[in-house]
């Protein structure tokens, strides 16, 4: 079996990946405090606010609440 070669273009240096694993253990639920102590930050607000990003799923789910909030259904 061969591997297609990336199509990828820019730099990705290793912050990059350090951010991708913050992210994909906090979409598994990873406790921020050992998501913290694998980057070997000094604490969990470097961890919790420059690390990791919010999952998409998670923010169209919240998008899909705030609709419902502001839009009235009609009754039929």
């Amino acid at each position: 079996m061969t591997v297609p070669a990336s199509k990828i273009d820019k730099a990705v240096g290793w912050h990059t990946f350090r951010r991708s694993l913050a992210t994909l253990l906090s979409t598994k639920g990873e406790n921020i405090k050992v998501v913290q102590e694998l980057l070997r930050h000094a604490n969990s607000a470097t961890t919790r606010d420059l690390y990791q990003q919010a999952d998409i799923d998670a923010k169209r789910a919240a998008q899909e609440h705030t609709s419902e909030l502001f839009l009235v259904m009609k009754a039929s």
